[in-house]
């Protein structure tokens, strides 16, 4: 869009596609994880999206490393953005974690995107520690531009 272009309605604070996990994921330890959670979106050709994930990372031994990542398509996809998680203590609740990247869609589409986990270093056994109370998100957004 260029300065001065009119704006859709539809536009606006558009969400495209979201998904939440109310209970625990699936653990890992040192492997990459498979797909912890999984969003899928409809995108238009030229339009931009950003993704992005919050969730919250446990660990059953303290002073772990815990490596989220944020891949295309699949758990062996392109990563687009990833972050390293110290995990001081064994708390139920978990340490927070966010993932984000934006995504200019090069035809109209469906796109899927997946959050995966691997243990960087320590002995612990991992999770996204979710609930009805605290899910954890991946969403993917329009941006307009």
């Amino acid at each position: 869009m260029a300065a001065g272009d009119e704006i859709p309605w539809s536009y606006i604070a558009t969400r495209v596609a979201s998904t939440s996990l109310v209970a625990d994921s699936a653990t890992w330890t040192s492997s990459e994880s498979a797909a912890l959670m999984t969003v899928t979106a409809s995108l238009t050709s030229g339009l931009t999206y950003k993704v992005w994930a919050k969730m919250y990372v446990s660990t059953t031994v303290a002073a772990d490393l815990a490596f989220m990542r944020l891949r295309e398509d699949t758990s062996a996809g392109t990563q687009d953005d990833s972050v390293n998680i110290y995990l001081a203590t064994t708390s139920g609740s978990g340490f927070e974690a966010t993932l984000y990247t934006e995504y200019t869609a090069p035809s109209t589409a469906s796109k899927t995107w997946v959050v995966t986990g691997s243990r960087g270093a320590g002995t612990g056994t991992q999770k996204i520690a979710a609930s009805t109370a605290r899910p954890a998100y991946l969403t993917v957004d329009l941006i307009v531009s």
